[in-house]
């Protein structure tokens, strides 16, 4: 008897401490219960396994959320963003008007009661020149009393001229001293005195739609003539001088001279009938404006017919005196008016292989 309750005891003894071994397990997460909380399988943890398994979750979520937010702001900025001052230089930011953005051009007529004249006139300029297809096409040179040769009604200074330039209206403006640039007499019209020039590009005037690389524009303004205030003469150049030429030629040389004029000194001594085809050669002529603010109307243009080829290079040299993205107006609605087609020196049918600039025919063509 007294054996049995020995064993009975030690039995008890180790039941509770089995119980208590459980307890501990249980208590430091070793002890795997089965449904009904009976101990029956033991089990070893990880250290750290104590941590929640799904804060790492949590976080990892809430960081996609905040980047998800962060795109999506991004896009929105991005697509709302005005696009058109997105390259603006400063210079043309700063302007009451520009060539770029929301002081370009289309907006002129908007910028302020003086410029109305842009948004509205009826005889604006530069236009596309279109051959027999001007509604106000003229090809008798009778009908307007004018001869058929630029040099009948424009005479050039003799020898050199001394030229200073300076900066205005976003590209380098060409100032002769003590001369006229060129004097223009056109029968019926008038009398002008050209005292400055300038190089648009890409170029403002286009012939059945194609366009070359630079133009030149000889201004004789402010000069009441009637119901004329001036005359602007303008011929178109191509970069496309052959590779032999680079800047040999008259004519490369000369804007050489009033391009290194423009960064150094500002004046040069340049011939101005280099710059120009020869005189014996034919030109448009129509009534239009100044291409730019104020737009006033009341001008003859004199468009040549014949080209000036220039190096390719010269165009680079060029674009570090003009601010992005040029300084040219496109061309306005020419709403009837007469395109007078006066001498020699005719346009070839515009091809493929001349989308980006004026080609014309060799007869009509000087190499200077």
């Amino acid at each position: 008897a007294h054996g049995e309750k020995a064993a009975e005891a030690a039995g008890e003894a180790n039941g509770s401490e089995a119980v208590r071994s459980v307890q501990r397990r249980a208590s430091d997460g070793t002890a795997s219960t089965d449904s009904q909380g009976r101990a029956n399988v033991m089990v070893e943890t990880e250290k750290g396994q104590k941590t929640p398994k799904l804060l790492p979750s949590i976080l990892f979520a809430i960081l996609g959320w905040v980047m998800a937010v962060g795109f999506l702001i991004g896009m929105i900025i991005e697509v709302t963003k005005d696009r058109t001052l997105f390259f603006d230089p400063p210079t043309q930011n700063a302007s009451q008007w520009s060539y770029i953005g929301l002081t370009s051009p289309p907006e002129w007529g908007n910028l302020s009661t003086d410029y109305k004249t842009c948004g509205v006139g009826r005889l604006q300029s530069p236009i596309n020149i279109n051959r027999g297809i001007n509604s106000g096409w003229v090809n008798d040179p009778s009908d307007n009393n004018e001869v058929g040769m630029l040099g009948d009604v424009v005479t050039l200074p003799s020898g050199t001229v001394t030229v200073r330039s300076r900066i205005e209206d976003f590209a380098p403006v060409f100032y002769c001293q003590n001369v006229a640039c060129m004097s223009v007499s056109i029968p019926g019209v008038g009398d002008f005195s050209s005292d400055r020039f300038l190089f648009r590009t890409p170029s403002e005037h286009v012939y059945d739609g194609l366009g070359s690389e630079v133009e030149i524009q000889f201004y004789a303004t402010d000069q009441d003539n009637g119901s004329f205030n001036g005359t602007v003469v303008s011929v178109l150049y191509t970069l496309n001088a052959p590779e032999t030429d680079v800047f040999n030629s008259s004519a490369s040389q000369t804007v050489v001279l009033l391009i290194q004029s423009v960064g150094a000194s500002g004046e040069a001594e340049v011939d101005l009938s280099t710059l120009l085809p020869s005189l014996q050669y034919g030109y448009y002529a129509y009534n239009g404006s100044l291409p730019y603010p104020p737009c006033s109307e009341g001008y003859r243009y004199m468009v040549m017919k014949a080209a000036v080829q220039i190096a390719p290079q010269l165009g680079e040299l060029y674009s570090q005196y003009v601010d992005y993205p040029g300084n040219a107006r496109s061309q306005q609605p020419d709403n009837g008016r007469a395109v007078y087609n006066y001498g020699r020196g005719t346009l070839p049918t515009p091809t493929p292989d001349a989308a980006s600039r004026a080609v014309l025919e060799d007869d009509a063509t000087r190499e200077l």
